[in-house]
């Protein structure tokens, strides 16, 4: 599979095709076994410039670990670009203690059947984490959406926005585990359904017994724009401590017809007005890659999957 070109720049990227490391870069160490590649962020090189990280599976399983070690300080695009026959893929992505990371994942492709994806994030103590996804894939995906906070004072922001166009179905479980005190987590959803699209979230949040001072929180908004189309969200808190702060709400329906008649009052024809609310669903993705060439790319995954919304 080749790389897309808006995805290349004069920047290096870190590209790995399947297990074989296409083109390296100077700040990540890669190794490789049979079945497995290992990704070492190295903390000792400058972080001036975000890293890029290209994946692009195939058929055969695959498990791709990152590590970022401690007091490591870095911001990483990461695009993962599924193939036809790509069936199954698992990342597991563990922060050290006082690593400072914010990383912007973007799920791509299409894929022929189900393609089932495992991601499992792990953070020690005083692991400060901001993890942005985007699912723009085509086809069938089911995703097991794992993270645990295992070190005292651990925060952990996850983003994610998922855009179903077609007869796509996404399948999300989502889980965040506070298994130390004084941690944090806040999980945002935004999902948008065209044509006959159905996207599923299981969304759970877990205190465990004796952590306390620790919050969890998450936020889910649908936006339904097909006759067919369906999104189901069921958010679940499961709290065994006192001493927490924890809470959950999910909002799904059509667009507000409040909303669009104040724009159309201003001018702006239905179409537009449309597209401008989802905007406000997709813009906040789509800024998180600072280069112009990464943010043409997602959009134009954005768009294709809109439609002529």
């Amino acid at each position: 599979m080749k790389t897309p070109q808006l995805l290349i720049g004069d920047r290096r990227t870190c590209t790995i095709n399947g297990k074989s490391l296409v083109t390296p870069h100077k700040a990540v160490k890669v190794t490789t076994t049979e079945s497995k590649v290992s990704l070492l962020i190295n903390r000792k090189v400058k972080n001036d410039t975000p890293i890029d990280i290209i994946l692009l599976p195939g058929k055969q399983p695959l498990e791709y670990d990152f590590t970022f070690g401690k007091e490591s300080h870095w911001k990483v695009n990461l695009f993962v670009i599924l193939a036809k026959n790509t069936e199954s893929l698992s990342m597991n992505l563990s922060f050290k203690e006082n690593s400072n990371i914010e990383i912007n994942q973007m799920v791509h492709g299409t894929v022929e059947k189900l393609a089932k994806v495992n991601r499992s994030v792990t953070l020690r103590s005083q692991a400060h984490v901001q993890l942005t996804t985007a699912i723009l894939t085509s086809g069938k995906i089911q995703l097991m959406d794992k993270t645990l906070l295992q070190g005292e004072y651990a925060d952990y922001l996850g983003n994610m926005l998922v855009i179903g166009k077609n007869k796509d179905e996404v399948m999300v479980h989502q889980s965040v585990e506070h298994q130390a005190k004084h941690t944090t987590s806040l999980m945002n959803n935004s999902l948008v359904s065209n044509d006959e699209a159905r996207l599923k979230f299981e969304i759970f949040g877990t205190i465990q017994k004796y952590q306390a001072k620790s919050s969890c929180f998450q936020h889910s908004k649908g936006i339904i724009l097909g006759e067919k189309a369906w999104i189901e969200v069921d958010p679940k808190l499961i709290i065994n401590e006192f001493d927490v702060e924890a809470g959950h709400g999910a909002a799904v329906g059509q667009i507000n017809q409040d909303e669009l008649y104040y724009l159309s009052s201003r001018g702006l024809d239905e179409a537009l007005a449309k597209r401008l609310i989802i905007q406000g669903y997709t813009d906040p993705f789509v800024t998180k890659f600072e280069y112009m060439n990464h943010q043409k790319y997602v959009n134009q995954a954005i768009k294709n999957h809109m439609g002529g919304r």
